[in-house]
């Protein structure tokens, strides 16, 4: 549309998920022109970023966890008169409108607990097996890592052995620019356990793994804060080498 638009918020809050409670967002000037194309055939883009820039309250809006947003508008056309070229409107004219809310993490976390249980069975004869040996082969461009360990389990759960003596580090976080919280490169590793001659012929009783872990965020203990991108990849490779008695 060919039609210059000023918009006016007179009222825009947030309201808290859990209590109702509304709260007004401050920002620095509720009025924004809506740019319009000069000539017909044309188009013109606007957007408007809401951010703590132009926003004075931003972290308290979203503490509350906002479950809606509240709008009142005024919109006056042609807001500097009668000025400029006229107007026009084709038959094709539209308008468009998107919106798009982006709530980037940012700090340190550590002691998050996570667990996951895996089925497993073991086919052959187990005698005939002289060593298994496990590959973890991990490519972490995330600023956390995790401390894990693995339980082999038995049909009603009952544990059977741990893979390790002591829950390991087996996936490390990125390093991360301490200025900016952001990852620096991903980081690679590989983690090989091999398992003792009495933990391989408990393996015709293990039904299940147990994983149970601990994530922490890069350099939490010198409170380093970090940042999360969706540019950020993981990469999760498991082996399993076993050798066969002649």
């Amino acid at each position: 549309f060919g039609i210059p638009i000023n918009l006016n918020f007179d009222n825009l809050k947030s309201i808290d998920s859990t209590s109702g409670q509304s709260t007004n967002m401050i920002m620095n000037n509720s009025s924004i022109d809506i740019l319009s194309p000069s000539s017909e055939g044309q188009t013109s883009l606007t957007e408007i970023l809401i951010n703590r820039t132009n926003t004075t309250n931003m972290g308290t809006l979203i503490n509350v966890k906002p479950r809606y947003l509240v709008y009142d508008i005024n919109a006056m056309t042609n807001p500097l008169g009668n000025v400029g070229p006229l107007n026009f409107i084709e038959s094709t004219s539209k308008l468009i409108v998107s919106a798009e809310l982006d709530l980037p993490f940012e700090g340190k976390a550590f002691g998050l607990q996570l667990k996951d249980t895996m089925d497993y069975s073991f086919d052959g004869e187990i005698e005939q097996v002289e060593s298994v040996m496990l590959r973890f082969a991990i490519d972490n461009g995330f600023p956390i890592g995790l401390t894990a360990q693995l339980t082999f389990v038995d049909e009603n759960y009952n544990p059977i052995f741990t893979l390790f003596e002591n829950p390991k580090s087996v996936i490390k976080g990125a390093p991360v620019n301490n200025s900016t919280g952001k990852v620096l490169n991903s980081i690679s590793d590989i983690v090989d356990v091999t398992l003792s001659n009495d933990k391989i012929k408990l393996l015709k009783n293990v039904h299940y793994i147990i994983v149970n872990g601990e994530v922490g965020t890069t350099d939490y203990e010198n409170n380093t804060n970090v940042k999360f991108y969706d540019s950020y990849k993981i990469g999760l490779k498991l082996g399993i080498q076993v050798k066969i008695k002649k």
